[in-house]
């Protein structure tokens, strides 16, 4: 069974306590989506109507972050490559790379 992710924003989510890790993911073109794991549920940041933020730079994101006293203890990011796809493989083979990030106040 697939979990549910909420889309909420960075700051309703902060209201329950600090997030135990943050996941970039890498998206298409250039565009990133956010998501924060609190309590083992998982929260797409999302604006105050609900929408879903995307961003074009990890360094955006942390910028977002930054606003907000956000600093992940752990953060990463999700990349799925294209290569299985490229060979052959099915489309639910396992291609996705988890990367952790040094998360540095500029």
């Amino acid at each position: 069974m697939e979990s549910v992710m909420h889309k909420l924003s960075l700051d309703k989510v902060l209201q329950f306590g600090t997030p135990d890790a943050l996941v970039i993911r890498s998206l298409s073109c250039g565009i990133y989506r956010a998501e924060v794991t609190l309590a083992e549920q998982t929260y797409i940041l999302a604006d105050s109507a609900g929408v879903s933020k995307t961003f074009r730079s990890t360094q955006a994101i942390k910028e977002y972050c930054r606003k907000l006293d956000y600093k992940p203890a752990k953060a990463y990011l999700h990349q799925n490559t294209a290569y299985g796809e490229m060979i052959g493989l099915s489309e639910s083979s396992p291609d996705d790379m988890l990367l952790p990030i040094p998360w540095v106040d500029e």
